[in-house]
């Protein structure tokens, strides 16, 4: 992926010696609406009860859960420099290279269908013991305000490569091709709860409620490669200044096609349909 990135930079600036090449620099909002998967789990559990000092029943059971992921996606960003070579008249062939900023939040909301005993077993073992607090350093609600679902935000290299036809010469453009892009820098993060125990000088165990932010910056969920389709129109306020409106739609998913941790059943998906709007400036 290096090399390729290296290639394209060497392409793009020998383009600055080119004849019939025109350079400008444009920046764009990108809006998504919010995108909802939904798939089904089955999973097993198990419950363990007391029968007497020496023994327990322990039930088997097997669940059932449709389970929904809701993607909200916030307004991106994107700076672009492109080279527009002239072909022929009315007819030109833009090569871009720039910055694309991403961010949303995945929640995933679970709805159970059944809940099924499957089977029971007595095993030959003490009752399972659980912990209890006899003393709290603090309160429940001190950790009460994390945020909810998982939080992404993405800086990626894109490549846009477009031919582009005049439909009224100098003054409206039109524009169809394909891009890709790669991720340069990525935080995914989710807050937790958690409970600590502690037994202190008397036998007492002390509790204290914790909360906390993980954060992963290795872009291991993320799709090294990423390909679309763009359309776009440029439409001339004055000589350097151009109005635009566009659309993209990436062909693959933004994440790879595992699972990015074994607590995940399913591996996220996403393929956003973008509407974008900017300003150009032509030199």
């Amino acid at each position: 992926m290096k090399k390729s990135i290296l290639v394209i930079l060497l392409l793009w600036t020998s383009l600055l010696a080119a004849q019939n090449t025109k350079f400008s620099i444009s920046g764009k909002l990108n809006y998504s609406s919010d995108k909802t998967n939904t798939y089904t789990e089955q999973s097993t559990s198990f419950w363990v009860t007391p029968i007497d000092e020496g023994s327990s029943l322990k039930t088997f059971f097997a669940t059932e859960s449709n389970l929904t992921e809701v993607y909200k996606i916030k307004l991106g960003y994107e700076l672009i420099g492109d080279f527009r070579i002239n072909l022929r008249p009315r007819l030109n062939l833009k090569i871009g290279l720039g910055l694309n900023y991403t961010s949303f939040n995945v929640a995933r909301i679970s709805n159970q269908l059944s809940y099924t005993e499957t089977s029971t077993e007595v095993i030959k073992a003490p009752p399972v013991f659980q912990s209890s607090c006899d003393v709290y350093t603090n309160s429940v609600n001190d950790v009460m305000n994390v945020r909810k679902g998982t939080f992404f935000h993405i800086l990626s290299l894109k490549v846009p490569l477009e031919i582009e036809y005049e439909v009224i010469p100098s003054k409206l453009n039109v524009g169809l091709g394909l891009f890709a892009q790669t991720p340069l820098f990525s935080t995914v993060s989710y807050d937790y709860r958690d409970i600590h125990f502690e037994e202190n000088e008397n036998g007492e165990n002390v509790c204290e409620f914790l909360k906390g932010t993980i954060r992963d910056k290795s872009g291991r969920s993320l799709n090294k490669l990423q390909l679309g389709l763009l359309w776009n129109m440029t439409y001339k306020l004055t000589d350097n200044i151009a109005a635009q409106l566009g659309m993209t739609r990436e062909f693959n998913n933004v994440f790879v096609d595992h699972p990015p941790n074994h607590h995940r059943a399913m591996p996220y998906e996403l393929n956003p349909l973008k509407i974008h709007i900017g300003i150009e400036y032509g030199f």
